[in-house]
């Protein structure tokens, strides 16, 4: 009893020497140096330059305005107004140290600025995070803070507004805490539950958008491979922290009348309604509907933002415009123009730069020039700029042909065709008008027609077959020979 006794004494004692060190602080806090020894009593170590404007010291209790900290590349911190108060139990249980003894903290209107992106430095700054744990105050608020998150490879950013956090920290060193923000020009459509166990150093934050806008400043990693132009955005995501390991990312999103841009090709999306996952660095998207150059997409894929590689991509397209495809596909030509409607379902592999690609392709009437295919058909497959051709089979000058053929160097000035086709009950006087040849009457046939396209030249050779009545007013029946075409 009587060592309760001289506990309690003792206690007094300390309690009594630290309110006259506070009215002594109080007495000098005028002073700069003053100020700036005080503050750093009472922050823990975050790596910035300190500075304060105003101080005032009161019993257990400080408030504070106008204090900055440059966190250099990082970015900085502005607090215009705050207060932090001293829990005396855990003053005497912590031996005294101030840091570890707050018992509330208020902030009000803070604006941070937090620069996120430079290499390897993921791991460490979380750390560095977690390690702020056992200095939180058992009650913390902050109220109408401005976060502004900078993405320092793209220099695009987001800001969060009239942003409110409150933390409440138990004995056991577990910290609970909920907030909520306005961002992309919703109101108070970000939310955010946080669980952190300061004494294991783990950290979960659990949030939700809602209600949101895309727009071009919407910061995404360099790797992505679209970028976002407008759209409704909604969004759930989790974040896991632990020390000494990389942050666990896990978000889930869903985009609504979006406009996208893709990369590097700049080709514009519109009408997008999707959904997908980012879970590290593995990006998986459902492509419900979008709109492109006057056709419709649907699709479903996964990206490793990392290494950029496809996997599982498929896309189907519905009355796309034949023209554009040839045009982003680097196999049109000034002299031959393009048109018509095409449906198409391609698989794609590889990577997002270098990307491999097989599919089908089908059109109703595509035309060539003044050529007109109709029921065309072809399966294809490309990679390193080399455009393979099979099963080509459409009708055209009121017979049919099939073709496999190879397109070497797509994309490049140096591009040459190869193929062997075969033609059937073609009619000659069709024929003969598009060659400027004289009149001719019947049909034509041929098989194995080789044939070599390039920018230079054009050749053809092949057996035909004929059967008819006249050529330039001359009956010559049915027959068959050689050809072969130059030039």
């Amino acid at each position: 009893m009587q060592r309760r006794r001289w506990v309690a004494v003792v206690a007094v004692l300390i309690i009594a020497l630290l309110s006259f060190s506070f009215l002594a602080l109080k007495a000098g806090s005028g002073h700069p140096a003053v100020r700036r020894e005080v503050l750093a009593r009472v922050l823990p170590e975050v790596g910035a330059d300190v500075t304060i404007g105003e101080l005032e010291v009161g019993l257990a209790s400080l408030t504070f305005g106008d204090v900055d900290l440059d966190l250099g590349s990082r970015g900085g911190v502005h607090i215009p107004f705050g207060t932090v108060s001293l829990s005396y139990r855990r003053l005497l249980l912590t031996g005294l140290d101030v840091r570890r003894s707050l018992s509330t903290a208020i902030v009000s209107d803070p604006v941070v600025t937090l620069r996120y992106g430079a290499a390897d430095t993921s791991v460490r700054e979380a750390g560095g995070l977690l390690e702020l744990g056992p200095y939180l105050p058992q009650y913390m608020g902050i109220s109408g803070a401005t976060v502004v998150l900078e993405d320092v490879r793209s220099g695009k950013s987001v800001e969060l507004s009239e942003l409110d956090l409150l933390l409440t920290r138990r004995d056991d060193g577990s910290v609970t805490g909920s907030a909520a923000a306005d961002a992309l020009g919703g109101t108070g459509n970000l939310t955010a539950d946080i669980e952190w166990d300061t004494r294991a150093g783990t950290l979960s934050v659990d949030s939700e958008l809602s209600g949101a806008r895309a727009t071009d400043s919407l910061p995404l990693p360099p790797e992505s491979p679209v970028e976002i132009h407008e759209g409704s955005l909604y969004a759930t995501g989790s974040l896991k922290l632990r020390e000494d390991a990389s942050p666990e990312v896990l978000l889930s999103f869903a985009l609504d009348d979006g406009r996208l841009a893709l990369a590097p090709a700049g080709e514009e999306i519109a009408r997008v309604r999707a959904s997908g996952a980012l879970d590290g660095t593995t990006l998986s998207l459902t492509l419900a509907e979008a709109v492109w150059r006057g056709g419709r997409l649907s699709g479903r894929g996964t990206l490793d933002l990392r290494t950029r590689g496809l996997a599982d991509v498929v896309i189907e397209g519905r009355g796309m415009q034949a023209g554009a495809i040839a045009e982003l596909a680097g196999i049109s030509r000034e002299d031959l123009a393009v048109s018509g409607g095409v449906d198409a379902a391609v698989s794609l592999g590889g990577t997002w730069s270098a990307p491999t690609l097989e599919g089908s392709v089908r059109s109703d009437r595509l035309l060539l020039g003044e050529d007109v295919l109709q029921d065309l058909s072809m399966n294809l497959d490309w990679s390193d700029e080399r455009l393979d051709v099979s099963d080509l089979e459409f009708d055209a000058y009121g017979g049919s042909a099939s073709a496999a053929l190879v397109v070497a160097g797509v994309g490049t000035d140096s591009w040459e065709t190869r193929g062997e086709a075969d033609v059937e009950g073609i009619d000659a006087g069709i024929l003969g008008g598009r060659l400027g040849a004289p009149e001719l009457e019947g049909r034509l046939s041929a098989e194995d027609v080789e044939f070599r396209i390039s920018p230079e030249s054009r050749s053809a050779e092949s057996l035909l077959r004929w059967s008819g009545r006249r050529i330039g007013g001359v009956a010559v029946g049915s027959g068959a020979g050689g050809a072969q075409l130059s030039g």
